[in-house]
């Protein structure tokens, strides 16, 4: 069997050819690394193989079965992974880096930073000295709207009692996570895809979904564990643990990072 290469001597099919091959290599790239329920891939990657091979061999029928097989694949992976597919839409700097819009700006409002923040102090004091679990996430430059409609609509100012009310372990409110937009809870039993990076030691579901926010926004988000009632801060992919007596000082400085320059570069333009 030889190659027929005279299919790949026009110009514009040898382009065609090497666009696919491109196109194809890219979004592999793309499902390995995003995917986690992998089982489809291999298949899929074979068929996309026998389809490039199949074209200048003449084998026609061949490619065309290889093609309409790798189509079926590729949708049964993104079904089988549809969970974790947020991670796109959700993303505002992954859909920047592509030309696409993130949705509105947050809205900017004016309230008084450090009476909300002594509340969530209070709140978080509470939180671990009965050791009740918590998440809260403070939405920042990036919009948190697709993560907000996971949940259950709030809209009300924060308070420390509320805040207790939602995480009181006999709501319905308790799992998941609380998301603030100044000095509203907007929403409650948010949904966030838990973070597979590596880490030393046991760590829990509230505290993955804190680091997994903070891989893919700039939120600030604040865990307390209910089996221990440590403090930790969520941010930029990292968690770092707080000293209750510490934590107002450690948030307000977590809450103010980057926001300056922010700020700044927008009256700047």
């Amino acid at each position: 069997m030889n190659f027929d290469f005279s299919r790949l001597d026009n110009f514009n099919n040898l382009v065609s050819f090497i666009a696919t091959a491109a196109v194809l290599f890219l979004v592999d790239v793309l499902l390995i690394f995003k995917l986690t329920k992998k089982s489809p891939l291999l298949f899929l990657f074979l068929s996309e193989a026998v389809a490039l091979a199949a074209y200048p061999l003449s084998l026609d029928l061949l490619c065309y079965v290889a093609i309409g097989f790798s189509s079926a694949l590729f949708f049964l992976a993104l079904y089988v992974n549809s969970h974790e597919l947020h991670f796109l839409y959700s993303n505002p700097r992954l859909m920047k880096s592509v030309g696409m819009k993130s949705g509105k700006k947050v809205p900017e409002a004016l309230f008084d930073r450090e009476e909300m923040y002594a509340k969530i102090d209070k709140a978080v004091q509470y939180f671990s000295k009965n050791k009740i679990g918590a998440l809260m996430t403070f939405e920042r430059k990036d919009s948190l709207q697709s993560f907000i409609n996971t949940g259950v609509k709030v809209n009300a100012p924060v308070s420390s009692e509320l805040l207790q009310t939602i995480f009181y372990e006999g709501t319905y409110l308790h799992d998941g996570a609380v998301i603030i937009r100044n000095d509203q809870i907007v929403s409650a039993a948010c949904l966030f895809q838990p973070s597979t990076k590596p880490v030393s030691g046991k760590m829990g579901l509230r505290h993955r979904a804190a680091m997994g926010i903070s891989e893919i926004t700039d939120s600030v988000t604040v865990v307390v564990s209910e089996e221990t009632g440590r403090i930790s801060i969520a941010y930029g992919g990292e968690l770092e643990t707080v000293q209750i007596d510490d934590f107002l000082e450690t948030f307000t400085d977590f809450m103010s990072l980057g926001m300056e320059h922010s700020e700044k570069k927008e009256e700047g333009k």
